[in-house]
């Protein structure tokens, strides 16, 4: 898998993508972007997302399997994420909402 996979690639600015093959050898500085698919695969029902935003099911394993390793390794990746799983989903903003009613 590619960061070409990804439907955002063509205009992400992050500089590490859990699609890259090369991911390990990148470098994560203060201020910079994290990956918008990282951001939403911590979230609730986020396989759910995925699909319903035309995200196959392999592009979402692959970005699970990165949680981990990625948040381990860079402090402000794993403190961006733990923010993002407390918001709702940009992918699809019906997903993760509770309703008051």
């Amino acid at each position: 898998m590619m960061t070409t996979d990804c439907k955002f690639w063509p205009r992400c600015s992050a500089p590490i993508c859990p699609l890259d093959p090369q991911v390990n050898e990148r470098q994560h500085l203060p201020g910079e972007p994290i990956c918008r698919l990282l951001c939403e695969v911590v979230k609730p029902d986020s396989l759910s997302a995925f699909v319903a935003a035309g995200i196959g099911e392999d592009v979402h394993a692959k970005v699970s399997a990165a949680v981990l390793p990625l948040s381990a390794r860079w402090g402000r990746i794993r403190q961006g994420l733990d923010r993002a799983a407390k918001t709702g989903s940009v992918l699809n903003p019906s997903f993760g909402k509770t309703s008051d009613a």
